[in-house]
């Protein structure tokens, strides 16, 4: 079955890398920062643990806090709304637009203020937002920008690269992103008067450890050999490898063995997914009456009592990438331009296949370049998306929506605690209920 997500990985550079990377090494992280910051001409890079810790740093740079407004859509990742809450600010919701599902700048208009401190401005699903307008804005009222570009990396607005427009802009390197390291981020500074609060924020933050890093790039391999054709079965959670490699010392130890022994990729994927089948630890496999409810029952509690936000933080000052998956960074970056063609070709395919009357394509401004991280339409059949989900499944595809199956304000806990006027962002709620994402990733060829 084609998987929802799955980057484009040379998993013999990764096993090479970790068969010769175990200690932190500045030079190689400084390399691959230097190699970000030129690709945007920035004036500094930082390679972080994670991308929403990159936003929270982003936010601690610009000295956000309590009484200060953040501007931001409600069509996005919960995490960003965390990270404001997390240093006392106010999340201020913005609605989006159905034409290209980004951010509206007339709802920005609409919500700026006084108090208003920064604008973030997600480019979601690789489509540029209308970026130059937003610039304007935040120029004219005298605030910050900062560019999400968590799902784009090489997209253009004007001719300049998307993440050059922003005073900050943050980038993630998670699974399901335009480059993986399974986990990771990069903040950068594009403003020069920020560049000293940026080194002294930087400063007081310390590298995850080496053992922590491997940890993580054994649970992409697990997850990356999950999500491949053969293999995939049914839906995994994108951090499934990683969990597993929490919860299974023994799954490192095996990994560990095959990579020291230099062992052919063949067998450590036949031995990971022996490990998987004799564990049964995928959802179609059979599990026990007692498993079975002890699930129920959890998903029951989450219901009763969703939970609230843990602190990204988590009081750790363990904020910054290592020189494992920087190597690797180092590496991606090269096929970059390989896997922007095969993305976007993908999705130039089914811009002109698809159905226009069943589907609501979206439309790119003409200045814009976009560098799609999935293909993403509205739904206006008389199916519902979930049973448009389901129907691709049948036919070996994952397709549905993927990210946000509520905006903010529709999230119990936010929408206690977030002020809004829900009939100002109706058309966040439209992209929610209709938004259909189709995989366009390099291990999809034109005749799947």
């Amino acid at each position: 079955m084609i998987s929802r997500a799955r980057p484009y990985l040379n998993l013999e550079n990764l096993i090479s890398i970790l068969r010769d990377g175990d200690v932190s090494d500045p030079q190689i992280i400084r390399e691959f920062e230097d190699s970000i910051s030129r690709i945007f001409d920035a004036n500094r890079a930082y390679a972080i643990h994670q991308g929403r810790l990159a936003l929270l740093l982003a936010l601690k740079i610009l000295e956000i806090g309590e009484r200060d407004e953040i501007i931001v859509q409600s069509f996005i990742c919960p995490y960003v709304i965390d990270a404001i809450l997390e240093l006392g600010a106010t999340p201020v919701l913005a609605d989006s637009s159905r034409v290209d599902f980004q951010i509206s700048p007339s709802s920005i208009r609409k919500n700026i203020s006084r108090k208003t401190k920064a604008i973030i401005c997600a480019h979601i699903y690789g489509i540029p937002s209308p970026i130059q307008e937003i610039f304007e804005i935040a120029s004219r009222n005298k605030c910050y920008l900062i560019e999400d570009c968590a799902q784009t990396m090489g997209a253009k607005s004007g001719g300049k690269n998307i993440g050059t427009y922003g005073d900050l802009s943050f980038f993630s390197f998670n699974f399901d992103k335009p480059i993986s390291l399974g986990q990771g981020g990069m903040l950068i500074v594009n403003n020069k008067e920020l560049i000293d609060r940026a080194e002294e924020i930087i400063s007081n933050h310390e590298r995850i450890s080496p053992d922590e890093e491997r940890k993580i790039l054994f649970g992409f391999i697990v997850q990356y050999i999950l999500t491949g054709k053969d293999a995939y079965k049914y839906h995994l959670p994108i951090t499934f490898g990683e969990s597993l490699i929490e919860r299974f010392p023994i799954l490192y130890s095996i990994l560990d063995e095959c990579i020291m022994n230099n062992l052919p990729i063949s067998e450590i994927s036949n031995r990971i997914l022996k490990f998987t089948r004799e564990k049964k630890l995928l959802r179609g496999q059979k599990k026990s009456r007692f498993s079975k409810s002890i699930y129920r029952v959890k998903r029951r509690m989450r219901k009763l009592f969703p939970e609230t936000p843990a602190r990204l933080s988590k009081d750790s000052r363990n904020f910054l990438m290592n020189s494992i998956r920087a190597s690797l960074g180092i590496k991606l970056l090269k096929e970059l331009d390989f896997m922007y063609s095969v993305r976007n070709k993908n999705a130039e395919y089914l811009s002109k296949n698809l159905d226009k009357n069943r589907y609501i394509l979206p439309i790119i401004n003409e200045k814009n370049e976009p560098y799609f991280i999935r293909y993403s339409v509205l739904n206006k059949t008389d199916f519902s998306v979930a049973e448009i989900s389901k129907m691709a499944l049948e036919k070996g595809i994952e397709i549905g929506n993927f990210n946000w199956p509520n905006p903010v304000h529709l999230i119990p806990y936010y929408s206690r605690i977030i002020k809004h006027e829900r009939e100002n962002l109706k058309e966040s709620e439209y992209l929610a209920q209709n938004i259909l994402n189709i995989p366009i990733h390099t291990s999809i060829a034109k005749e799947d």
